[in-house]
């Protein structure tokens, strides 16, 4: 009973680490992404956007066909919690909905990009920071809530 509540303080540890984690890489995104957009024009940024997705999307497939997890042993380890606490089918069933989102997501990128005239001196990107800060705020909030739903059992 101690080593299953030692592992559950830890996953909670885990995944409060991996929280922060993805908050400074989105915070190095939103960065990145506002710097290209003053000083160099649109098409790149998409370009850059796209592939991401694509890598991710790809890793994504391979997880889900082979079972094995491409990451560190900390992003194994929470994986294999998750399939156990979710239960293998509502796992795999979480996993295929991430990426049809994230494929849906790439074909309108790509929608976007071959239809889009990019021939001008600057391109005014039309994105406003609305959305992203919202998206951002309620990954966080479920993130949250995920890891408020993890119990150690009291002594």
């Amino acid at each position: 009973m101690e080593e299953s509540q030692r592992e559950l303080r830890e996953i909670k540890k885990l995944k409060k680490k991996r929280l922060v984690q993805y908050n400074l890489a989105m915070l190095l995104i939103v960065v990145l992404v506002g710097y290209f957009d003053i000083n160099v024009f649109s098409p790149f940024i998409t370009v850059i956007i796209f592939g991401l997705m694509v890598i991710y999307v790809a890793i994504s497939i391979y997880t889900l066909v082979t079972g094995r997890v491409f990451g560190t042993k900390t992003s194994k380890r929470l994986v294999e919690f998750d399939k156990r606490h979710w239960g293998k089918k509502r796992w795999k069933r979480n996993r295929l909905a991430q990426i049809l989102i994230f494929s849906v997501l790439g074909v309108i990128i790509s929608v976007f990009f071959f239809s889009t005239d990019f021939n001008h001196e600057r391109y005014d990107s039309p994105i406003s920071p609305g959305p992203f800060i919202g998206a951002w705020i309620g990954v966080n909030i479920g993130m949250i809530l995920q890891i408020n739903k993890i119990r150690v059992p009291e002594k």
